[in-house]
């Protein structure tokens, strides 16, 4: 009997439903699923060790950024056109989430997408009406976020709290909304040039990193669970994070009432949009097997029962007419996201530029928590220059 080996990167809850599937898949095809649960700090090393010693996995999950140095280990098997329209083709898929199937100059089809990740911004509607804002405009542009950050220190200690971990990339997914408010942008559309030092981008990166006088002073940084907890606390007005910040909050033990409190904006520019991919490792024997497995968990019933649970969003059009995302404002906010927003450019080295600017966003981070007075400017100069020459280097060869 077949037997289609899958890594997933979902370690609790979320695991009953897929294994509803792999049972249903037994039942009516005759072959097995066998289903390993990573969690995200392990999956890498899982993803890099399949590519290298080609065997394991038939088919895998992996991260948005993660699928260009896949691909350029020659360890994907690429999607067929016919394998494509099994799946319902591109149209059946949300454009942000198919921008990342592909590498730039490259149409190869190189992974589907399986649930997607908008970041927006988190904030107590309560808060926001006792200073007087309206929550339509309150973060329309970087100036208006900090119009209203400015505002909602006269009513709450710490009207803005995100993460300054160093270790999490996530600094640099929050930082692209104001990058591309203000019509910067991270990489060339060529993929040869980084543009974070250029004036547009620097511009975005002084209004996003100038909200740090309106977060608490810890003198260390803030991991994501920390934020959160002063967001949870109501000691913070408004925070980013993803659309998994709502279960998070309700495992937290937060009411109901208090849940009805929290409201959703879009950040000043696009949002960035991430999520996970599913792909077909080129060492499969088994690639009709797990393409039927793809169109079973891209079906819209699924994705519309699945993604709530965990805490993601569907990537599948039809998914988002159903009742549980209509019905919901919170929901048709994040729908919004996912329609205006954006995903970072595919290119092969994109693991070595995200890590580095990772690296020198939490170095800016460290700086303006121990001084959060001096010059923003002055701080950007002193850990990107430096950083966005080496990296230009290295694309360039």
């Amino acid at each position: 009997m077949i037997q289609l080996q899958v890594s997933l990167a979902h370690e609790t809850g979320p695991t009953s439903y897929l294994r509803r599937v792999f049972d249903r898949l037994h039942q009516e095809r005759g072959y097995s699923v066998q289903a390993t649960f990573q969690g995200w700090d392990v999956l890498w090393k899982e993803l890099v060790n399949t590519a290298i010693y080609r065997r394991g996995a038939d088919l895998s999950e992996t991260g948005s950024t993660w699928i260009a140095a896949l691909v350029a280990m020659n360890a994907l098997r690429p999607f067929a056109r016919h394998e494509i329209d099994q799946l319902g083709g591109p149209s059946a898929f949300l454009p942000s989430a198919w921008q990342n199937v592909s590498l730039v100059d490259d149409p190869q089809v190189w992974a589907i997408p399986f649930m997607a990740d908008a970041r927006v911004i988190y904030y107590w509607r309560d808060m926001l009406q006792q200073a007087g804002l309206d929550p339509r405009t309150a973060f329309l542009s970087p100036e208006q976020c900090e119009e209203t950050c400015a505002r909602l220190q006269r009513v709450v200690a710490t009207p803005w709290v995100d993460m300054t971990d160093p270790n999490r990339h996530d600094i640099l997914y929050h930082a692209a909304s104001w990058i591309w408010a203000k019509g910067g942008d991270f990489l060339s559309l060529d993929g040869k040039q980084v543009l974070v030092g250029e004036p547009a981008a620097r511009a975005g990166l002084r209004s996003y990193f100038g909200l740090h006088r309106f977060m608490p002073r810890t003198g260390q940084p803030l991991d994501n669970m920390h934020a959160i907890d002063l967001f949870f606390d109501r000691q913070a007005a408004a925070l980013m994070s993803g659309p998994w910040l709502f279960i998070n909050l309700k495992e937290r033990g937060l009411s109901p009432e208090h849940l009805a409190q929290i409201g959703i904006a879009l950040p000043p520019g696009p949002p960035f949009v991430g999520g996970t991919y599913l792909i077909v490792w080129q060492h499969t024997r088994h690639p009709g097997e797990a393409i039927e497995l793809i169109r079973r968990l891209t079906r819209p019933q699924f994705q519309a029962e699945f993604c709530p649970v965990a805490g993601l969003l569907p990537v599948s059009q039809e998914a988002w007419a159903t009742d549980v995302f209509v019905s919901d404002q919170n929901y048709k906010t994040l729908y919004q996201a996912m329609k205006s927003g954006r995903s970072l450019l595919n290119i092969p080295l994109w693991g070595m530029v995200e890590d580095k600017l990772t690296l020198a966003f939490g170095e800016i981070c460290a700086d303006l928590i121990a001084q959060p007075d001096q010059d923003i400017d002055a701080v950007l100069a002193k850990h990107l220059d430096a950083s966005v020459d080496r990296l230009n280097m290295a694309l360039a060869q």
